[in-house]
């Protein structure tokens, strides 16, 4: 602890004394579920550089993106910590802890499910779930219950991931009910966090395991089997028809089928709950703000007459949707935490970085939890002068007219 304070290379960072002397803190906050607020908070009282654990740092610096997550000319990428990337069920053969190597091969594939042909002739079947996702609303609108619409939107998104995904849907919208594996993507989140935190006690981390209930344990297991037995089956599957997967099932694909497995979790993972978690962030934060969801709910009905004219093409000129679905990124990230990186000893900061310094193996990434404020996007559209459909507004405007904005309106 006496070295961690005074002594260590990052010992001359800012931070709270629990956090600067110990992993305890950090470990305890990990498991707790608050660390990002924490880390929020810090950056309040400390400035953009905190020291959030003895060999660990969170930046909240635009300048720091692209040097800790961009690509240095003749110097490669800084590594992905092990100790975040690896403690998935898929570990290190999935596309978000593969090497830089194979991470490029990975994400070639995957892109034939996500090209602009690939989305339009999975339209239809998008559009068959959203009006199924409607009309179960309507229905359950006329009864005297409250409607819980995250459960909702998790019904949504997962039925879509598993018809583009595995070729199955899981029928959670005409149920109306939670399919098992929903449960368990719950359990293995939690089970995941519990096991990052051992990670940071190496000696004890058999004995520290132990600790982890049972239910979370058994919902790993649980998850690993149905995971297995949906993408061997997508994987075995003989179809024309273009989905997620399609790239990667190709004959000549070159992968492995583990790799194919792994790259199903990711997609499960990456495309049910995080997306459910995003649309509960942007209705809440509309209805919090009135006015914001007036003029959203006047650009929907004035570019579209009826249901039947809504797809790809009409929607993503919808610039104050889009505009919203961004700011909701930002005040709502579905992965609320940064993505660290490691240094190794003998590594020199950029120079664009505050404070160069030599590293021990830090974890840094930009704080995503700016301004706890929904902004008034119209002012933002006065300001960067959006007068037409063509225009486009970003989250780096966003960003930039935040404080102005704010104190203007």
């Amino acid at each position: 602890m006496v070295y961690n304070l005074y002594f260590h290379p990052l010992s001359a960072y800012p931070g709270p004394f629990w956090a600067r002397s110990s992993r305890l803190w950090y470990r305890y906050t990990l498991i707790r579920g608050t660390l990002p607020f924490s880390v929020y908070r810090m950056h309040l009282e400390y400035g953009d550089i905190v020291c959030i654990a003895p060999d660990e740092l969170a930046y909240n610096d635009p300048r720091a993106w692209k040097d800790i997550y961009g690509h240095r000319s003749g110097k490669g990428e800084i590594p992905k910590d092990p100790n975040f990337y690896l403690n998935t069920a898929a570990g290190h053969i999935s596309i978000i802890a593969a090497p830089s190597w194979r991470h490029g091969t990975l994400r070639r594939l995957f892109s034939h499910g996500f090209s602009e042909k690939a989305l339009r002739d999975q339209e239809p079947t998008l559009q068959y779930y959203a009006d199924l996702f409607i009309r179960r609303l309507r229905d359950q609108s006329v009864t005297d219950e409250r409607i819980d619409i995250v459960k909702w939107y998790n019904f949504f998104t997962f039925d879509v991931i598993g018809d583009l995904a595995f070729g199955e849907y899981f029928h959670c919208l005409e149920t109306g009910q939670n399919h098992p594996w929903i449960e368990f993507i719950f359990q293995i989140i939690v089970q995941g966090t519990f096991a990052r935190a051992t990670d940071y006690f190496p000696f004890v981390k058999t004995i520290l395991l132990l600790f982890i209930p049972k239910s979370l344990r058994d919902g790993l297991a649980a998850h690993i089997a149905l995971m297995k037995s949906k993408a061997l089956h997508r994987l075995n599957m003989k179809t024309d028809r273009s989905d997620f997967m399609t790239g990667m099932a190709a004959p000549n694909s070159g992968i492995s089928e583990k790799e194919f497995i792994a790259s199903s979790d990711t997609i499960l993972l990456g495309g049910s709950k995080t997306t459910a978690t995003l649309l509960s962030g942007v209705t809440y934060y509309l209805l919090q703000n009135p006015r914001t969801l007036k003029i959203l709910v006047e650009e929907i009905r004035s570019k579209f007459t009826s249901e039947d004219q809504i797809d790809f093409v009409g929607v993503d000129t919808l610039d104050y949707m889009l505009a919203c679905l961004n700011e909701a990124f930002r005040l709502y990230p579905p992965v609320p935490g940064a993505l660290p990186r490691r240094t190794w000893l003998g590594t020199l900061w950029p120079e664009s970085m505050c404070h160069p310094i030599l590293l021990l193996p830090f974890t840094s990434g930009p704080c995503t939890a700016l301004p706890n404020t929904f902004l008034a996007l119209s002012i933002l559209f006065r300001s960067v002068g959006l007068k037409t459909r063509s225009s486009k507004t970003t989250s780096e405007q966003l960003l930039c007219l935040s404080a102005t904005d704010r104190a203007t309106a």
